[in-house]
């Protein structure tokens, strides 16, 4: 697409003949979250051939002003957290990764946007995208199962601390003016490419491109790069044996096993079974997170 406003990263080629998957995303958003294990798992089966990257477009602007009838969302903050709550609980239902509502407080008069939470995500590149795709990662953590406020400064420069990101340096590119332009640049992206509906993604190959909308499933995207890419790009999924596992969680710190699932092509009794053997060992440890499971790695 000629012309489009691009930003840093996210939706400049960077090579040709490199699978790239593009995720139009809010860090608040349950479909997002719903995504993380589809996107890992395609990272797991594509490995190197495969770069995902994610383009901010801020979901609610401001509550008061925000309206999702599909959902009946909007309005009063603090009426809008119990319908959201409601529309996680149902999301989480169908897709499977955990969620708590029974204390959750996003929005309020004072913090009525989810936008900071884009711009912190933003600021971080400026240091290290690794790194901020970590912090991006931690924020929907947060959001979706600690039920923090996340759009507070000081919890997301405490979420930023805790994947090794400076936080004096985050707080002063979200203060100076350099991540927000960096965010709306993000949105001029999202206009240009009239996403309505969050997650969207590019999937780019070899200078073409062709857009999913909505949540997907691994399934689907297997079929857009294989439309794209004929037989230059093959997936390969890894054997679920106890040492892969072990080895996917600890690269990513912290899993839900429904990532592993995905990733391994295993059912959930094989899942917890190899998880059960794990946590034998002492090697991971499994905890209760919302209406699911987390499961981090020990050493």
């Amino acid at each position: 697409m000629a012309g489009l406003p691009l930003s840093k990263r996210e939706v400049t080629m960077k090579n040709n003949n490199k699978l790239e998957i593009i995720e139009f995303t809010d860090p608040v958003c349950t479909w997002c979250w719903a995504s993380e294990p589809v996107l890992r798992a395609l990272k797991a089966r594509y490995g190197d051939q495969v770069d995902i990257s994610f383009v901010m477009s801020g979901l609610v602007e401001d509550m008061r002003t925000f309206e999702d009838i599909d959902h009946a969302i909007g309005g009063d903050p603090s009426e809008a957290n119990a319908q959201i709550a409601q529309h996680w609980l149902e999301a989480s239902a169908h897709h499977g990764m955990p969620v708590t509502t029974n204390t959750l407080e996003l929005f309020s008069e004072e913090y009525p946007s989810s936008y900071p939470q884009n711009i912190a995500y933003k600021a971080a590149e400026f240091e290290d995208q690794r790194l901020a795709d970590a912090f991006l990662r931690k924020i929907r953590e947060a959001t979706a199962v600690s039920a923090k406020q996340t759009n507070r400064d000081e919890v997301l420069l405490s979420l930023a601390k805790k994947v090794g990101l400076n936080a004096d340096k985050l707080l002063t590119h979200c203060t100076d003016g350099t991540a927000q332009a960096a965010f709306e640049m993000d949105l001029a992206t999202t206009k240009a490419y009239k996403v309505d509906l969050l997650p969207t993604f590019i999937v780019r190959y070899n200078g073409k491109e062709t857009i999913l909308k909505n949540y997907q499933l691994v399934e689907d995207f297997e079929q857009a790069i294989q439309a794209l890419c004929g037989n230059e790009i093959s997936a390969s999924t890894p054997t679920g044996s106890t040492e892969n596992i072990l080895q996917f969680i600890r690269t990513y710190g912290r899993v839900v096993p429904l990532e592993i699932m995905m990733a391994f092509d295993l059912d959930e009794k094989e899942t917890m079974k190899r998880l059960h053997s794990l946590e034998q060992e002492k090697l991971i440890k499994q905890k209760k997170a919302g209406n699911g499971i987390f499961v981090d790695a020990l050493t």
